[in-house]
């Protein structure tokens, strides 16, 4: 067997640890069409209590699933309240998320299915930490006040004027939506990190300049955006990153960040019109910056090459 920072390897399975959330996270991926018995006997010698679920990617018919998740609901019903990240990616649709009243402690949880039957989730008082593929079923998240980062797909209208009332968020990442605007992001006062990945239809992010904790900004293809100049509000943004979202008309709005540290923009589907770009490498703080360079930029590709 090796034992080293990050794993733990037994003669058949091996974990992998961190140090979470103020204690150990030991976190191991359980294979259901493997042997039950032998894996749960390693998660309890091991003291296991952090689990992710795999399976064969052929056993898909709805019968097979849900045997799957009702195995794997025993076995997180028999860690006695000791799990705190659990990761449920691998189902389709299922019934309900009881499951998680066995988790009360849980700090990290990733869902990846539809829900038939709304969950709780107040019950969950603990945690700080969810990734979510959104539906109506979901919206019991909102309740959930304690968590501080928050990675949600495919979020409606509700979600958007819900997400005011997650006033502990301090990092967010909302992807594959359609909102046109993002005005519950007013409320969230102690965000530090947003990320927008995918939102075809965004055409405004005006509601950022209320939030002005925020530290790092990342905007991936977002081509409907229109009022750049916003970023400019943010006094304490150190990192901003800017992937194919189509023209941007100049990079002006940087200056008045006196914290910047990094700029990224970048992606074959990304154009920056104002080729006066020098400035950017008089900003005291500013080390790191990467542009859609052109010729007419007044800076050459040698000079900007070397800079970087």
């Amino acid at each position: 067997m090796t034992n080293n920072d990050d794993y733990y390897m037994g003669e058949d399975y091996y974990y992998k640890r961190s140090n979470e959330f103020e204690t150990e996270v030991r976190f191991f991926i359980l294979n259901l069409d493997e042997n039950i018995d032998r894996q749960k006997r390693f998660i309890e010698e091991h003291r296991i209590n952090g689990l992710s679920f795999t399976k064969n990617p052929t056993s898909a018919n709805d019968k097979k699933m849900n045997e799957y998740y009702h195995l794997a609901s025993d076995i997180v019903a028999g860690l006695n309240n000791g799990l705190l990240t659990l990761d449920l990616m691998h189902f389709h649709e299922i019934d309900s998320l009881d499951v998680l009243d066995c988790a009360p402690n849980l700090k990290r949880l990733k869902l990846h299915c539809k829900l038939k039957r709304p969950y709780d989730f107040t019950k969950l008082s603990m945690l700080e930490d969810l990734y979510v593929w959104y539906g109506k079923s979901f919206s019991g998240i909102f309740g959930c006040n304690s968590i501080k980062k928050l990675q949600i797909f495919k979020m409606d209208n509700y979600a958007v004027e819900s997400i005011q009332n997650l006033v502990r968020l301090e990092s967010l990442w909302i992807r594959q939506s359609s909102p046109t605007s993002i005005d519950g992001l007013r409320e969230l006062k102690a965000l530090k990190k947003l990320n927008f990945s995918h939102l075809l239809k965004l055409e405004t992010i005006a509601s950022i300049q209320e939030c002005q904790t925020i530290e790092m900004l990342d905007i991936n293809c977002c081509k409907k955006i229109a009022d750049w100049d916003v970023i400019g509000k943010l006094r304490f943004l150190t990192e901003l990153h800017i992937c194919n979202c189509g023209v941007l008309d100049d990079v002006n709005f940087l200056k008045a960040l006196e914290h910047l540290e990094s700029v990224r923009i970048y992606g074959e589907k990304m154009k920056l019109v104002d080729g006066n770009v020098r400035w950017l490498y008089d900003m005291p703080r500013l080390r790191n910056i990467i542009l859609p360079w052109r010729k007419d930029f007044d800076i050459s590709l040698e000079e900007y090459r070397a800079r970087n």
